[in-house]
């Protein structure tokens, strides 16, 4: 599974990344949802449903392949970006996390990784390492749109709906997905009349 060579590295990372990040915004996107109350954004996977095994069959290890491989090749990137996926949807988020930094260890800086990274923070309740994560991203990738989006979830869990705000009207702005697109103006519609009424009230 270890590409040969840097272009072939690069283009496995973007297809790992592209399948994480529309999944990130949505499983955000549902936590968002909890916060206000109300549904935001539809249940939807990248991948479509999960299939059961036929009557009888055994259930397959989603993690067992990919660990052994991990453990013969330490730095194999593709290996380790998808075990991080695999933990991360099976909501392990602290392995997810540790199969993320061993991805940093190796190529340090990895936008599409590091946001996921921040995701598996965030989950864990480390909103605040996952905000320095995200923000990590935007100093380097300004329009990486899904790094916006998952910072102004954040920004709104700790109660900073004007910081919020700012960061969706960015990421409409400078997404080039527009799953993400449409996300940050469905966050703004929800959020921007509560936000209006709130600061309309007398102190």
């Amino acid at each position: 599974m270890q590409p040969d060579s840097g272009h072939d590295l690069g283009q496995s990372l973007e297809r790992l990344a592209r399948r994480r990040r529309l999944y990130t915004v949505v499983m955000l996107g549902l936590l968002l949802t909890a916060l206000l109350g109300t549904s935001i954004y539809p249940y939807m996977m990248a991948d479509g449903p999960a299939t059961s095994p036929a009557p009888g069959s055994p259930t397959p290890d989603p993690f067992r392949e990919l660990e052994q491989v991990v453990r013969t090749h330490p730095r194999d990137v593709e290996a380790l970006t998808e075990l991080g996926n695999r933990y991360y949807d099976a909501e392990r988020y602290a392995d997810a996390e540790g199969a993320y930094r061993k991805v940093l260890a190796v190529t340090p800086g990895n936008p599409a990784v590091t946001t996921d990274l921040g995701t598996a923070l965030f989950y864990q309740k480390k909103t605040l390492e996952a905000i320095a994560a995200w923000r990590s991203v935007l100093e380097t990738h300004p329009r990486q749109a899904q790094a916006r989006v998952n910072l102004g979830l954040a920004y709104h869990s700790l109660g900073q709906t004007p910081k919020a705000i700012r960061e969706w009207e960015l990421a409409r702005e400078t997404a080039t997905d527009d799953a993400i697109r449409k996300t940050a103006e469905q966050f703004l519609a929800q959020v921007r009349p509560a936000a209006a009424t709130s600061s309309a009230q007398p102190g």
